[in-house]
């Protein structure tokens, strides 16, 4: 077998349920190239490792695994999938998500080969509760490029993961892995080295159901209210590294994250006062011209 030109890396955690239609919806992909699949497995304690392990006796030349001999976390088992392939091109996705269009590959393939501007592209998504498909991730309607003020403002949650292939020109850090967001710091670390295409066409399915990740963000004001916290020791940390252009839309994602929080507990409450204290001097003067800004414009409409 060549070396590959694109990298399937497929990660996964007590997806039994799910893994199945996962791995079904690369293999049913038609390529003209030659390309593998990873799957990186954080030591499963539901059936998930013996289903892998079925695919891979299957297809033995096709399939890598990535078998953890304990439970590493996400971020770790992660990393090392996302290290793992030497290929031009990365498709990434979790296990409880699949793909439903049989061209999604090729057609993003494609679309990078001919555009070197590009250093990403993405699509939308049909967003699946309880098997049946109940709206679009997005509602544009057309196939257009992403400015980097949503990519940065709006993070991993501009894209749905199973939807994204990228070049493989990024090198993820050990500093990367306190972050949650490893989805939003993929973006960042991109967005140095390209910009993002988006096709308005669905090709693949996002799974919500109550052992998703984001499920017990919503559910929880205290995980919610720690995973914004990260978001700004994130954004902080890239503010340092990302091209000195993004800076402003960096500041506004860390007003995003402050005031998120705010909106939880109250802005004089201890949990969001507690928050100041991982924000930088001109980060908090931001955040009180910001404010006064809002009371003026509530007031000012009051008057008219």
């Amino acid at each position: 077998m060549n070396s590959p030109l694109l990298s399937v890396c497929l990660i996964t955690y007590n997806h039994a349920k799910y893994i199945r239609q996962a791995i079904d919806g690369v293999l049913m992909q038609k390529v003209n190239f030659e390309w593998e699949l990873i799957i990186a497995d954080d030591c499963s304690k539901d059936d998930t490792r013996e289903i892998l392990l079925e695919y891979k006796e299957k297809y033995p030349d096709f399939i890598k695994l990535i078998l953890q001999e304990k439970n590493v976390g996400a971020a770790k088992n992660w990393m090392d999938l996302i290290t793992s392939p030497q290929s031009k091109y990365i498709a990434y996705f979790e296990g409880d998500d699949y793909w439903t269009d049989e061209n999604k590959l090729q057609k993003q393939v494609d679309f990078l080969e001919k555009k070197p501007q590009y250093v990403g592209c993405f699509h939308n998504a049909d967003i699946i509760e309880n098997g049946i498909a109940v709206a679009r991730y997005h509602d544009w309607d057309t196939d257009r490029d992403i400015e980097p003020e949503q990519i940065i403002l709006r993070g991993g949650g501009i894209y749905p993961t199973a939807s994204l292939v990228y070049r493989n020109v990024i090198k993820i850090k050990e500093a990367d892995l306190k972050f949650y967001a490893g989805d939003t710091v993929l973006l960042l670390l991109l967005l140095d080295k390209g910009s993002f295409y988006y096709m308005h066409d669905n090709r693949c399915a996002y799974r919500k159901h109550i052992h998703g990740a984001f499920t017990s963000l919503r559910d929880n004001p205290v995980n919610r209210v720690d995973f914004l916290v990260n978001n700004i020791l994130l954004y902080k940390y890239h503010r340092k590294h990302l091209n000195k252009r993004y800076s402003n839309y960096i500041n506004d994602a860390i007003l995003v994250q402050v005031r998120r929080i705010y909106n939880i507990y109250g802005f004089y409450s201890k949990e969001s006062l507690i928050m100041f204290k991982h924000l930088s001097f001109k980060d908090i003067i931001r955040l009180f011209v910001f404010k006064i800004k809002s009371k003026y414009k509530k007031k000012h409409s009051k008057d008219i």
